[in-house]
This record gives C-alpha cells, structure tokens and sequence, in this order.
C-alpha cells in the first residue's frame, strides 16, 4: 500500500500514473476477494457475486 501511497502522493504524470495505480490495486483487491470468498464458499452462493465484481474490476483495469 506504501507504493500505491507514493504514487498519488507525487502524481506528475496523471495519464501514466492512472494506469499504474489501477494496476497496483489489483493485489489487495484479490487478496480481499480470496478471503471473502473463502469465508462464504460453503455452500452458499454468494461467491459468484465476488467473481462478477472481480471480472468487472478485472475488465476496467484491463
């Protein structure tokens, strides 16, 4: 997160420095996403809402 911190902190170069922020958001948002995922898994179907929200992260960023 110090990295990402950094990057908005000394944001000189907005249309290079936008690409590079979605990119890094992409570790603790699957982190989160994994976890959540494997809380609720058993059984339940909430975790095809987790993978729509993924995907559609996923595509933005993309």
């Amino acid at each position: 997160m110090a990295v990402i911190y950094q990057h908005l902190r000394w944001y000189m170069n907005p249309s290079e420095q936008r690409w590079i922020v979605r990119i890094l958001f992409i570790v603790p948002i699957y982190g989160c996403y994994s976890w959540i995922s494997l809380l609720f898994f058993n059984g339940n179907s909430y975790y095809v809402y987790f993978f729509t929200v993924r995907d559609c992260y996923e595509g933005v960023c993309a």
